[in-house]
């Protein structure tokens, strides 16, 4: 491992003195007011504020002038900002920034005084793209503006498929996978589309096959608002000065002078922009865009700041032995979790050797997906599921070292854990060497009690984390801040290519929605891009659409990624930060493989110890991995007493100053402060639990600037890498006579059809209701019945029974529509015939001809259903599948008590499934909430329409059988639970679990509702 010959340095505006004098003054007994007065007068203070939030800005404002007494409130929400322009680092506005610095002789930071901030001003992204939306409608710009055709496009049979961004409805970032009509006249456009063509130019290549101007202009305008071809003025996170292109667009356009001299106005403000005039420049731009902008309530622009410096370097001493200790700790590199793994042995098991284009091979319904459904799941957007309980699992070699260490550090009453080198190798045993990127980063704080302590070795370093699989990961999106980081950090990633000089190392360049451009945009930093339904700031020739991507897994063992055009093999990579685990498939998918090869993830992790009360620090010689943490929760403070913080301090050694965890937020507290504590105990009232962490950023050890100001100092420490770079089933007895399988050409007729959940409810609502009633017409057909399944891939079973004597005329129809199928979809990827296995043990062998009635009298009801469902749309679903468990419920006669306490047991059995915590139960209510309206219909307002209504007498008769079969009420409940189970599993297409735990909460609640208002469950005879 090599250190590069440059990092950068993030601070906080203010200086760590100013957190400490502001306790000191709350402690002597001032007023919180006035402590905040004496700061918020700096202009600098102001400005910050001001990019920060403008509501709160305008407030300060006010108070300032005497015309507004803030609330409590406002005054906690402005002492927060304050303690956060002092202590953390993390670039944010002009609250904090970066200067770049340098490995030297001797350490030292000394900032220009002269010139100490240096901001860069730049359109807020929805700004940006309200502004190249009116420039591009302009009447002189309209016929000019380039169209592009969507690289998602791929042929399937006589379909187009392409993905395409949910705009009317869809939540923002969420994509859908579309199918049309692949006419002559659409291949048409798209391949004079593929590098550029006006709509003039598109409308007459359309003229010259007879279609009249009228018809061609309102066929382009679906393909617009369709996205199969897109817009140049779409945003690009890539291109240089995005507001200076759009101006040399509109120069040659004399007439559109007034329009010119706008955005020159607003350009060159921008430009000239300085710390002294931020404020009032920022307003009149609002001024001037207010016109032609529709944005309220939003600041227009977006702040970056840097803070130069006249020295800042790092002694080489540092430097190297810090080298050495970070290079001990890569041991501690578990495996980056991805779905990467599962998606090359799926790719495998199907393609083998093939090379298949990336779009075909990530298509849920005929590729192989990635990661996820086809469909959205409406019902459970905005819950986040806790990860799933994977049972007992003994512990690891590490885990049971750590257990050991921390057993031992408190039975010994140590406040700090000191790995030894033997530990480590503890730790690390029977790992494998840790696959390591060609490039990552360190970040971490470096604390020393001055320049000189520093460099005369006294230092401890606290690693925040180790990153990768690039340098430029947290560095891309600062690059434009300072011409020599940009130059640095370009280097650096030149270097990194040298690694693997025969392949193209190309920028994934994707923007899910508008208003991520403002963390998302950042220079073109490397020669080629991969677009992905985004604008590139790179020539055609250096673009690599994802139409143009080949994929193979050589012997299974790697995925391979091949530009076709270029011939050559592409390493995607992502500079910048960014979560994209929620993306479209293709993003996760090309974020997921530059981590292939290897990855950065260097870090302590308590696993199974994380909950414990109190955790030591751990430091291997001088590089604190993990800081002393703390769980404080409610049982355990019981803040009505006046003695318990300093009973809880004391019993768990908790310092003076500690810092207050949300996500990556976190607050410096004073636990001998009065407000501070007044904070811990609002965040313990409202969350049940907070994290602590010790704080180590104090005057003693931030060693940043000097004599008399000292800052927070946060590195980001570039390196390289060299590393090695790649490459019995058994089943239960059958306890009865009951015949169990049927082979094909028996009275069982058994499809398993491979294809996508999509396509599966296209063949529901399309294919199936025509072949069955074809199949009764002949007088082959007794019952059917239809199982979705998603393991190992997406399907749709489909069981059929012949009338005693017609097995041979059903097998015969049955697989002359297949072959019709298969002709005609190009959605199907296989279908199998199959044996059908009765699930004796599940139903009981004197029940398992009344389940399969009961299956097919289900399976019938469902097609209405379904196709009501694709009219009335995805909430619809939820309101019939309530009303169907409930009418279930019906035709067995369970009053409404046994309906909820069955419907509790399906809920507590999902909930420890999910290992539900107040997080995820939090927002399942809010969901009742928000669907309330709709369960509450389902169950006291069902009017059964008549296609369905048919059906009720049928279910009474068949749960009447099935009544005389069963011992006892558990033995009723345990087979309910599969009936209202394999009813769910027929209603929704995706996410079958989850859905099912979301509907049974939503009944219980509405269950317990009725029972507390006595009423009778409905009775719909």
């Amino acid at each position: 491992m090599q250190l590069h010959p440059f990092y950068v340095l993030r601070r906080p505006l203010l200086p760590v003195e100013t957190y400490f004098q502001v306790q000191h003054r709350l402690r002597q007994g001032h007023a919180l007011i006035d402590v905040l007065k004496a700061y918020y007068q700096h202009p600098y203070a102001q400005q910050a504020l001001f990019f920060a939030s403008s509501d709160v800005y305008q407030q300060c404002q006010q108070w300032l002038a005497g015309t507004l007494s803030p609330s409590d409130k406002v005054q906690k929400t402005l002492y927060r900002y304050l303690i956060r322009m002092s202590t953390r680092a993390t670039p944010f506005g002009l609250c904090s920034g970066i200067s770049l610095g340098k490995w030297g002789t001797v350490s030292g930071v000394t900032f220009d005084e002269a010139a100490p901030v240096r901001t860069y001003l730049r359109l807020d992204a929805m700004a940006m793209q309200q502004l190249l939306h009116y420039v591009s409608q302009l009447p002189a710009i309209w016929p000019t503006v380039r169209y592009r055709s969507n690289t998602t496009t791929y042929a399937i049979g006589a379909d187009l498929r392409y993905v395409e961004a949910n705009q009317q409805g869809g939540l923002p970032g969420s994509y859908a996978l579309s199918v049309t009509d692949n006419t002559e006249y659409l291949q048409q456009i798209l391949e004079r589309a593929r590098h550029g063509a006006t709509l003039p130019d598109l409308i007459t290549l359309l003229m010259q096959d007879g279609i009249e101007a009228e018809d061609a202009q309102g066929f382009l305008d679906n393909l617009i608002d369709n996205q199969l071809i897109q817009s140049e003025f779409d945003p690009s996170l890539t291109a240089q000065d995005e507001l200076g292109r759009l101006l040399e667009r509109l120069r040659p356009f004399a007439e559109q002078q007034p329009a010119i001299d706008l955005l020159t106005d607003v350009h060159e403000t921008l430009r000239r922009a300085s710390p002294a005039s931020n404020v009032p420049d920022c307003q009149r731009l609002d001024e001037l865009l207010a016109p032609i902008l529709a944005i309220e309530n939003r600041l227009l622009v977006q702040c970056d700041t840097y803070f130069p410096a006249s020295q800042n370097t790092i002694g080489e001493a540092v430097r190297e032995q810090l080298s050495q200790t970070l290079q001990q700790i890569l041991r501690l590199s578990p495996a980056e979790q991805t779905y990467l793994p599962t998606f090359r042995e799926r790719f495998y098991e199907r393609y083998e050797e093939q090379e298949v284009p990336l779009l075909l091979a990530l298509d849920p319904d005929i590729g192989v997906g990635y990661g996820g459904s086809s469909l959205t799941a409406a019902l459970l957007d905005g819950i986040d599921w806790p990860e799933m309980a994977a049972g007992d699992v003994p512990f690891t070699v590490a885990q049971q070292t750590m257990l050991r260490l921390f057993t031992e550090a408190m039975r010994l009453d140590e406040p700090r854990l000191d790995l030894l080198d033997a530990d480590l190798a503890t730790l690390t045993d029977g790992q494998p060497e840790p696959a390591l990127p060609a490039s990552g980063y360190w970040m971490g704080h470096l604390l020393a009690s001055s320049a000189e302590a520093l460099d005369a070795g006294d230092w401890q370093f606290h690693l925040v984390a180790g990153g990768g699989p690039s340098a430029a990961n947290l560095l891309g999106r600062m690059a434009h801040l300072d011409d020599e980081l940009k130059a640095q950090l370009q280097a650096s990633l030149q270097q990194e290519e040298a690694s693997e000089a025969d392949a193209i190392w190309a920028e994934i360049v994707h923007l899910p929605e508008a208003k991520l451009a403002n963390v998302l945009t950042r220079p073109a930093l490397r020669s080629y891009e991969i677009p992905i339904l985004s604008v590139s700031g790179v020539p055609d020739a250096y673009q690599i659409p994802l139409d143009d991507l080949l994929i193979s897994a050589p012997r299974g063992q790697r995925i391979v990624l091949r530009s076709r055009r270029l011939n050559k093999r592409v390493i995607p990579r992502l500079s910048t930060a960014h979560n994209f685990s929620m993306g479209l498939a293709h993003y996760r998918f090309l974020c997921d493989l530059q981590k292939q090869e290897g990855t950065l993830r260097v870090g302590w992790d308590w696993g199974p110890l994380s909950s414990q009360p109190y955790l030591p620090q751990v430091r291997y010689r001088n590089v604190i991995l993990s800081r002393a943490a703390w769980q404080l929760t409610k049982g355990v403070a019981p803040t009505s007493q006046a003695d318990w913080l300093a009973s809880w301090r004391s019993r768990y050694h908790v310092p003076r100053y500690v810092v207050m965890m949300n996500a990556d937020n976190e607050l410096p507290l004073d636990l001998e402060n009065g407000l501070n504590v007044e904070l811990l105990v609002d965040e313990l009232t409202k969350h049940g639990t907070v994290k602590l962490k010790e704080w180590l950023l104090n005057e003693q050890t931030c060693w940043v600037g000097g004599p008399t100001q000292h800052w927070v100092g946060e590195l980001i420490l570039p390196a390289s890498f060299t590393s090695k770079r790649s490459a019995t089933n058994t089943y239960a007895r059958a306890t009865s006579d009951v015949q169990r399988i049927f082979a094909p050409g028996s009275e069982w007729v058994y499809l398993k059809i491979v294809t996508g959940e999509q396509a599966s409810e296209r063949l529901l609502l399309t294919e199936l209701p025509i072949l069955t009633e074809d199949l009764r017409e002949a007088g082959s057909l007794s019952q059917w019945f239809y199982v979705r399944y998603n393991h190992p891939e997406p399907q749709l079973r489909v069981r059929f029974q012949s009338f005693p004597g017609q097995d041979g005329q059903l097998l015969g129809q049955v697989l002359a529509w297949v072959q019709r199928l298969t002709a005609d979809y190009g959605t199907l990827y296989r279908v199998q015939l199959d044996t059908y296995q009765r699930e004796v043990e599940r139903y009981g062998a004197a029940r398992i001809a009344l389940c399969e009635a009961w299956f097919c009298t289900e399976s019938e009801m469902l097609l209405p259903v379904l196709q009501l469902v694709s009219q009335e749309g995805e909430t619809s679903r939820l309101f019939y599948a309530c009303a169907l468990v409930d009418r279930l419920f019906e035709a067995w006669q369970l009053p409404l008590d046994q309906r909820d306490g069955l419907i509790t047991r399906l809920r507590d059995a999902f909930s420890r499934e999910f290992r539900a915590d107040t997080a995820l139960l939090v927002q399942l209510d809010k969901s009742y909430r928000l669907y309330r309206p709709v369960v509450h219909d389902a169950l006291s307002a069902f009017d059964a329409p008549a296609e369905l209504a048919s059906f009720a007498p049928q279910f009474r008769q068949l749960a009447s059988e099935l009544q005389t079969t069963l011992a006892d009420q558990n033995e009723r409940d345990d087979l309910l639970a599969s009936l209202i189970h394999m009813l769910l599993n027929r209603i929704f297409p995706t996410e079958n679990r989850r859905h099912e735990y979301l509907l049974y909460h939503l009944l219980k609640k509405e269950y317990t509702s009725l029972l507390k208002r006595n009423r009778p469950a409905p009775n719909r005879a």
